[in-house]
């Protein structure tokens, strides 16, 4: 696919121009309860019960600086359409997968009825987000347009859009300093994710790995590419894992629970591991942490998530994506639920964490 990228703008607002190529040849076709759903490449589907299933294409931007997409306009684009006549599949009700159902929905006659093409808004932004340090602005993509009416398909093989971005409004984590693994590593994630990977550079400085160890990490100015967070009374249980890992040439740290939580500030003990993760991932270089525990002496975090139909507790899920995602608060409202549609945290996993 080519990708081509010019700034047309200053800050604050700043439109960049760019072109995305469709591939005819990755388009497939799904049959399903008499109708087809068409696919194509990374292609999402919407949530919304009654709408044609037709993909958007998630498109991830490098913006330098950072930024996020407030606004897109479509420049041109080159089309071709699918013979055939299609009638495409409504999506139905979104639920749980624990409530399996058999498939229902019915087509929205404001749509399927319609002699207007569909969708109306073939690119929409998405914000953006921040990854260790790298913008990334987001814009959605449609790549089919559907004239239910009509049973017509068409795909845009290429287009040309322009988006304007604008500063996030909510607090990022750019480490200080970082390792030339762990900096190679962080711009290999991110030259894979955008469409412009040629503009990406390292936002940190590199410094060389060095590792001195004191009680509860590296001292001073060194070096812990992979942290281990335990429970003092397990401590000697991680020793060997750190060991091999000093072995294999990878600075490795162990750092208690008892030390993070008499040292670190929070809401409750898992805020304080977060807090703990992101001055590791700044002043450390540390883009691997290890949980060595369950949830019994490790605190997990539940992400919010609003699904119809479903009971209070189906709908808060457990997820360790709160300690390797390290913008923002993930509970902006400071009320009793992380990680819900308002509290901004960007899915953005800034650092790699596991779980023993």
């Amino acid at each position: 696919m080519r990708r081509l990228a010019l700034l047309l703008l200053l800050l604050p607002a700043v439109a960049l121009a760019y072109t995305y190529d469709v591939d005819p040849a990755s388009v497939e076709f799904i049959e399903s309860n008499g109708y087809v759903i068409p696919s194509v490449g990374e292609g999402v589907y919407p949530s919304e019960a009654g709408l044609p299933a037709l993909p958007e294409i998630p498109l991830h931007i490098f913006v330098p600086g950072g930024g996020q997409a407030v606004d897109v306009e479509i420049i041109g684009m080159e089309t071709r359409e699918i013979p055939g006549v299609w009638g495409v599949l409504p999506m139905a009700e979104p639920r749980p997968v624990s409530q399996p159902a058999e498939y229902s929905a019915e087509p929205d006659p404001a749509i399927y009825e319609s002699a207007a093409a569909y969708p109306a808004q073939i690119m929409r932004p998405l914000g953006g987000g921040n990854l260790a340090g790298y913008g990334i602005a987001e814009v959605a993509f449609s790549p089919f347009i559907y004239e239910p009416a009509t049973g017509s398909l068409t795909l845009i093989t290429q287009i040309e859009f322009e988006i304007t971005t604008e500063p996030l409004d909510y607090a990022t984590v750019t480490p200080d300093r970082v390792t030339p693994s762990v900096a190679a590593n962080y711009l290999n994630r991110v030259t894979s994710l955008v469409i412009n990977p040629d503009e990406v550079y390292n936002p940190s400085v590199v410094v060389e790995p060095s590792y001195r160890p004191t009680e509860n990490g590296p001292d001073f100015g060194s070096t812990a590419e992979w942290v281990i967070i335990v429970p003092q009374a397990m401590q000697s249980a991680a020793e060997p894992l750190r060991d091999w890992k000093l072995r294999k040439g990878l600075t490795t740290a162990i750092v208690t629970t008892e030390h993070i939580y008499a040292n670190y500030s929070g809401r409750d003990n898992a805020e304080k591991i977060r807090n703990f993760i992101i001055d590791a991932n700044s002043n450390w270089s540390s883009q691997w942490f290890v949980l060595a525990g369950d949830t019994n002496v490790l605190p997990e975090r539940r992400g919010y998530v609003s699904i119809s139909g479903t009971s209070e507790d189906d709908r808060l899920i457990p997820t360790d994506l709160y300690f390797a995602d390290l913008d923002g608060t993930w509970n902006t409202d400071s009320d009793g639920y992380w990680g819900e549609s308002g509290d901004i945290p960007d899915i953005y996993s800034d650092v790699y964490v596991t779980r023993l």
